[in-house]
């Protein structure tokens, strides 16, 4: 807003080119004067800053808040492109922006990833080509009728908004949740309700257009957690005592921190619970040798690097969801900004088996998607596992991350004890919630 006037006055300059014709557009170049100021970026500082301090709670909050509009916006052009179009693989595209954008959503909110100056300007740059690619291939092939002429407002305005950041990045482009609000409302005109609407409930349209199935309650409810279970050894800090409904039940997991003493009950209770969620998934989707018995082992491997097999924790006296800085929940630690509006996030907070549940659905969707169509590029299975987890952590851009020459070290030390607990489940092994890692010999323990 302090460059309203300047801003103005260079685009009451503005020159149209004369327009030249490609094969698939029509280009009219324009032209204007801007400040020498505005053609570069504010040079860095010479000494290296000090690494910034983690953020405070508030802090965090008014930075999920106002990365709000920016998730709205997506998830809203998103799901508007897809219902204009029946082609899965234009979906697929759509889906795996989304998760990307999201992906890293969760990396600036968790300071995995802190953007430079305004991360919301940083996340519309890094997903708008891909989502105007999306929009001008699926016109070129058909998938999306050619017709609709609100894409081309759509894709103009976005294009000038990224065009203007890259012709004058000193200028210091800012989007406002309003202007944002606007861009949505021109792919869908004349309809109701708020484009930028944040709403954490499940979207019944949302999963039928991504092909994401209903996790049906086949028990009741869970109800709200006890409040204070006695204070016990330091075991508690992993896995205390049980608030067990009937033995044998789904519901018996629900609010149980395992005792020392019960460890061994709970494993092998967990242990069935990870099994049946593997065997429903295989079920479904039928994958072939030797990608089920890979799938197989990796849910309770992915569970175990998650969430040592936790659920829940004592937190201020009280039993409490397990979460993650970066807003993962629960088991299968599923990430709630990533996930939101595909699952119930109550249940995934409270109910042991439907956190198990969306963590197979999820990790079965990664193997098929990325995992298995990457390791198929080199011939080598053995690479299923390490890919699917580096998406399950990190996005659909991390797939090969564990291939690469040069490693960031922190994501080498994880794909690396992933692939150990991997080897130590697929050769028989059993998990060991004492350690957090698997034992060869579970008589010995």
């Amino acid at each position: 807003p302090q460059r309203a006037a300047e801003l103005e006055a260079a685009v009451r300059q503005l020159q149209v080119q004369p327009p030249r014709v490609e094969p698939n557009a029509v280009v009219v170049p324009i032209a204007l004067e801007l400040p020498d100021a505005w053609l570069a970026a504010p040079a860095a500082p010479v000494a290296a800053a000090a690494p910034a301090a983690p953020l405070t709670e508030a802090e965090l909050e008014v930075l999920e808040k106002a990365l709000e509009p920016w998730d709205a916006f997506l998830l809203y052009a998103v799901k508007q492109v897809a219902l204009d179009s029946e082609n899965s693989a234009l979906r697929q595209r759509l889906f795996t922006l989304l998760l990307e954008s999201r992906y890293r959503l969760a990396e600036i909110l968790s300071g995995d990833a802190p953007a430079a100056g305004d991360p919301l300007r940083e996340l519309f740059v890094d997903a708008w080509e891909e989502l105007r690619a999306i929009l001008a291939d699926g016109q070129r092939d058909g998938a999306l009728d050619a017709s609709l002429l609100r894409y081309a407002a759509f894709v103009d305005a976005g294009d000038a908004l990224l065009a203007l950041d890259r012709a004058a990045p000193g200028l210091g482009m800012t989007l406002s949740a309003d202007g944002l609000r606007q861009l949505a409302r021109s792919l869908r005109p004349g309809a109701a309700g708020d484009p930028l609407a944040y709403d954490w409930a499940a979207d019944p349209q949302l999963r039928r257009l991504f092909g994401v199935e209903e996790i049906p309650d086949s028990e009741p409810p869970p109800s709200s957690p006890p409040s204070s279970p006695p204070t016990r050894s330091w075991l508690d800090l992993f896995v205390a005592r049980a608030y067990a409904a009937e033995p044998g039940a789904e519901k018996a997991l629900d609010r149980w921190i395992p005792r020392r003493d019960e460890l061994d009950a709970y494993e092998a209770r967990i242990g069935r619970l990870l099994q049946k969620a593997a065997a429903t998934e295989l079920q479904r989707a039928s994958l072939a040798a030797p990608y089920d018995k890979i799938y197989r082992n990796m849910v309770p491997t992915t569970a175990l690097i998650e969430s040592c097999w936790r659920q829940y924790v004592v937190r201020g006296g009280k039993v409490s969801y397990l979460r993650s800085g970066s807003g993962s929940i629960g088991i299968m630690q599923i990430n709630q900004i990533v996930w939101r509006g595909f699952y119930e996030l109550e249940r995934l907070r409270w109910d042991t088996a439907y956190n198990t549940k969306a963590g197979a659905q999820i990790l079965m969707r990664y193997v098929k998607d990325y995992a298995i169509p990457y390791a198929e590029k080199s011939g080598d299975p053995n690479q299923v596992p390490r890919a699917a987890y580096a998406v399950y952590n990190a996005g659909p851009r991390a797939v090969g991350r564990f291939d690469k020459p040069k490693k960031h070290p922190r994501e080498e030390r994880v794909d690396e004890h992933l692939w150990t607990l991997y080897q130590g489940i697929a050769s028989g092994g059993q998990a060991d919630l004492r350690t957090c890692g698997v034992s060869t010999a579970a008589a010995g323990r």
